[in-house]
């Protein structure tokens, strides 16, 4: 009976994930919903209380599954940098398996109201604050340069909009989309190599500092190919 129900619950927003991301949240009415689904209004509303709760559900779903990820890598012993580029795995996966939930978040959020809308800025918040400490963490092992804070909503930048250009059959993973992504990204943020200084007598002056590992040319992004 539980599988039942939630099969129906994920069958709902399924659909709605459709609509919405075709037709826009104000653009799809409730009996659309309903007919897509083959469900009344009564029997649409036992499974989720009101159309805004769909909504919610679609917002509030993925970023979630994000932060659980997020907290799962937390708890192993690795390199930061190791569990940095494994977030980004992460993320980029998500985005492809979901592009049309991840739309309807960027374009249907501010829809939401009251607790819903903060439940889900807050996770959105906490998510950012996960991929900051991951990032702080490699510039604390030596890994990365000290950045500004922004420097977050930059990296999340980089996949954010994968919903609107990612194809599913480009020649691309998602997970190696995600390591030419990182690539760039560790590259830019890495700390300057320092090297050796020139044995003399006297040794006077600070080390010599190397110049920074730019990596190899940037790659042709072939899954738009």
């Amino acid at each position: 009976m539980r599988a039942d129900r939630n099969a129906t619950r994920e069958r709902i927003l399924a659909a709605a994930g459709r609509l919405f991301a075709e037709q826009g949240y104000h653009g799809t009415g409730v009996d659309q919903l309903c007919k897509e689904v083959g469900l009344g209004k009564g029997a649409l509303y036992y499974h989720l209380d009101s159309k805004e709760q769909v909504l919610f559900e679609l917002c509030r779903r993925n970023v979630a599954e994000l932060i659980q990820q997020a907290n799962v890598l937390e708890s192993h012993d690795l390199p930061a940098r190791v569990r940095l580029q494994a977030m980004t795995r992460v993320l980029m996966r998500n985005i492809a398996d979901h592009q049309q939930e991840w739309q309807v978040f960027f374009h249907n959020f501010e829809a939401l109201t009251g607790t819903r809308a903060q439940t889900v800025r807050r996770l959105r918040d906490r998510f950012e604050e996960l991929v900051g400490s991951m990032i702080g963490q490699c510039v604390t092992e030596g890994v990365f340069r000290s950045v500004h804070p922004i420097v977050v909503k930059g990296v999340l930048g980089f996949f954010n909009y994968a919903y609107l250009w990612y194809r599913q059959d480009g020649a691309l993973s998602p997970e190696e989309i995600a390591d030419i992504f990182f690539d760039a990204l560790a590259n830019g943020l890495a700390a300057p190599a320092v090297a050796a200084p020139e044995p003399s007598p006297r040794n006077v002056g600070p080390p010599n500092v190397g110049p920074r590992n730019v990596g190899s040319p940037n790659p042709r992004s072939e899954n738009e190919s």
